[in-house]
């Protein structure tokens, strides 16, 4: 459980909403991609955030590139961590 633990640490440190109560993650589901000869495992990252209406409009992320960014800081960060044992 450690590694998920790390994980959901790197996650609330890339995404850092300053007023969150609470942070979970958890696998959804593992599979295989034939076509690319890919293991693929889908996660599902929640946050619940403090002074918040119960229901908020999320606003969309359309920009490609930002979640290239956000992958990419996730990845330096997963690679930090490794380095320092952490």
């Amino acid at each position: 459980m450690a590694n998920w633990n790390r994980l959901l640490v790197v996650l609330d440190q890339i995404f850092g909403f300053p007023n969150r109560q609470s942070s979970k993650v958890k696998k959804l589901r593992q599979g295989y991609d034939n076509q690319t000869d890919e293991h693929v495992i889908w996660l599902e990252y929640r946050v619940r955030l403090a002074n918040r209406p119960m229901k908020s409009t999320v606003q969309r992320i359309g920009n490609e590139q930002h979640r290239s960014n956000l992958l990419q800081q996730l990845m330096d960060q997963i690679k930090r961590l490794e380095r320092t044992g952490g």
